[in-house]
């Protein structure tokens, strides 16, 4: 019980360093906010999606679908790099490393489940190709789950490697590897039924509730995983051999965080192009013909108020 770990191992920046943890972190981050917004522009769309006044909310919808997607996209190729990396590497991989990729890469989940629950659609763009790629991953992560619990049975806190220190993320008298082992069984099974249910909600018609209850599946979490692999590494890299290599922005780091700029392009250029739209509005229905002489108004009325979000008009 008051055993202390006496070496962790060695650092592994192209396993553990700070640009791919920000990078999961990050797009996680993003789907989750993104698909919330999402939720919020198909509520007001509504049933009224043929109705006048909802356009511009469904332009928005489609840049924020568009957003998950690619972010998806990009998170569940670099999850299924990464698993890769790590499974061929399991018997040299230290216990601390295998943690790090566990939490980084249950990152994806999130993303997948925000993705799916809010973007995916029976005549969506390249859907067989995405399925295969989410199988993919969820097969290498239940594998990658399977064997770092496998590899939990060999803690030794005087083996190099086999131990790494858990002030942060346990109580003193926790038992381990019993406590690593029962929090790796709830966060997979967690993750597996979250992305489960978040298949069936893009079944369900209307989806609007259960759509929302996948959302926060997804977005509770993102503060255990965010806090249980910056908990570990504060823990343990200042007892790393080399272990400020992890801090060092190298190729691998540099490479991650170019993946995850694509996404971030595609949120600004989605910005831009709502401030654009708002700034140059649609023509105004035959109704409302005679206010267009007016340089600057606002009607608002039970009927057309949805209209008349984008009536805030600068006439020439």
């Amino acid at each position: 019980m008051g055993a202390k770990c006496v070496d962790v191992g060695d650092a592994n920046p192209d396993i553990a360093g700070i640009g791919i943890i920000l990078s999961f972190s990050i797009q996680a981050g993003i789907a989750i906010v993104t698909s919330f917004y999402s939720f919020y522009l198909e509520w007001r769309v509504g049933p009224r999606s043929k109705s006048e006044g909802v356009a511009p909310y469904q332009e928005q919808l489609k840049i924020a679908n568009e957003i998950l997607l690619q972010g998806g996209d990009v998170q569940v190729m670099t999850g299924i790099s990464l698993l890769l990396a790590a499974i061929s590497q399991i018997d040299s991989l230290q216990l601390y490393h295998l943690h790090i990729v566990y939490d980084t890469v249950s990152f994806v989940g999130i993303s997948l489940c925000a993705s799916i629950a809010c973007s995916f659609s029976p005549d969506m763009d390249g859907k067989y190709i995405r399925y295969t790629l989410i199988a993919i991953w969820a097969l290498l992560y239940l594998a990658y789950a399977s064997l770092f619990g496998t590899q939990l049975q060999s803690w030794n806190y005087d083996k190099t490697g086999h131990c790494y220190i858990t002030s942060r993320i346990a109580t003193a008298d926790a038992s381990h590897p019993y406590f690593d082992t029962i929090y790796l069984s709830i966060t997979c099974l967690y993750v597996n039924i979250a992305l489960i249910f978040a298949f069936s909600v893009t079944s369900n018609q209307p989806k609007i509730m259960s759509q929302l209850l996948c959302m926060y599946l997804a977005a509770l979490q993102f503060p255990l995983h965010v806090y249980s692999v910056s908990a570990l590494r504060k823990s343990n890299e200042p007892v790393l051999n080399s272990g400020s290599s992890e801090q060092q922005w190298g190729f691998g780091q540099v490479v991650a965080m170019i993946l995850l700029a694509n996404n971030v392009i595609v949120l600004l250029n989605g910005i831009q192009e709502r401030r654009v739209k708002l700034m140059n509005p649609p023509p105004l229905s035959p109704r409302f013909q005679p206010y267009q002489q007016c340089r600057l108004f606002i009607i608002i009325t039970k009927e057309t108020s949805d209209e008349l979000f984008a009536s805030m008009l600068y006439v020439k």
